[in-house]
């Protein structure tokens, strides 16, 4: 498994490590939050792709992220098309 992208290791520092926390301050944390999304999003694509090549169905893609297969369906649609 790799290793989580930037954004996720700064932003678990905050959590872990108060020296750290306190030397960026929440300001310099809460600009971590765009690249953050950014990433949780294509990470959750990525896993997505990943169940749909693996046989799940919009159903239980649904059912793990909490939401309708309907949602799901409207937003990951796209990445059976990348396949």
């Amino acid at each position: 498994m790799h290793d989580p992208p930037e954004p996720f290791a700064r932003y678990a520092r905050s959590y872990g490590n108060p020296d750290w926390r306190e030397r960026e301050g929440p300001l310099g944390i809460l600009k971590l939050g765009g690249p953050l999304k950014d990433a949780l999003r294509s990470y959750e694509r990525q896993l997505v792709a990943e169940a749909r090549k693996k046989g799940a169905t919009w159903d239980q893609i649904g059912e793990a992220l909490n939401t309708q297969k309907q949602n799901v369906h409207k937003r990951f649609r796209h990445v059976e098309e990348k396949q």
